[in-house]
């Protein structure tokens, strides 16, 4: 029961950290429950991510989706079987960039962890190409899924001043483990 409390009030004090409100997603699916609070400076919109299939969407206050110079949005991927590889996934959307935008230049740029549960985050950069993309995409790997996080910018200077707020992004992500953050009456 304490471990629980002090689990609830970790997640409290990391989102006031990070969240520009109590503004949060909170995933809560049979197989994965995760929350991320919104960074600060920028709008969780609903009804783009929507639109677009997305779980969250997210652009700068005093944007909009379809206006923002920059982006960030999170989806879930589900792995093909229980002996896929994070490696695989994010050599699978390698490829894809690539056949999308020839030329883009692509590489794994770092690795981030998590705030409270120290998990890898892995950041994959997509530049230029045909399509001229700026684009980081964070993996975090659970199990049967894939956490998928993307900043998208317009150029490059938008990216690069936007990569503190999807650090923020990615590394506020925390997975409710199950019966982890139970209220019981």
């Amino acid at each position: 029961m304490r471990r629980q409390f002090l689990i609830l009030v970790l997640v409290a004090v990391s989102h006031g950290l990070f969240a520009q409100a109590p503004e949060s997603l909170v995933v809560f699916q049979p197989q994965i429950r995760f929350s991320i609070p919104t960074p600060l400076g920028w709008v969780r919109d609903t009804t783009s991510a929507k639109e677009m299939g997305l779980i969250s969407a997210y652009h700068p206050v005093d944007t909009k989706w379809t206006n923002a110079p920059v982006v960030m949005y999170v989806n879930l991927s589900f792995k093909s079987d229980s002996n896929q590889t994070l490696d695989a996934v994010m050599k699978m959307d390698a490829n894809k960039f690539v056949k999308m935008s020839q030329g883009v230049e692509v590489k794994e740029v770092e690795t981030l962890h998590t705030f409270l549960q120290n998990k890898p985050i892995r950041i994959m950069s997509y530049r230029g190409g045909e399509n001229d993309n700026y684009e980081h995409v964070a993996y975090i790997d659970e199990g049967l899924h894939v956490i998928i996080m993307v900043i998208g910018a317009r150029n490059e200077e938008n990216l690069i001043n936007s990569l503190p707020a999807f650090h923020r992004l990615t590394t506020s992500y925390f997975e409710m483990k199950e019966g982890c953050c139970a209220i019981r009456p």
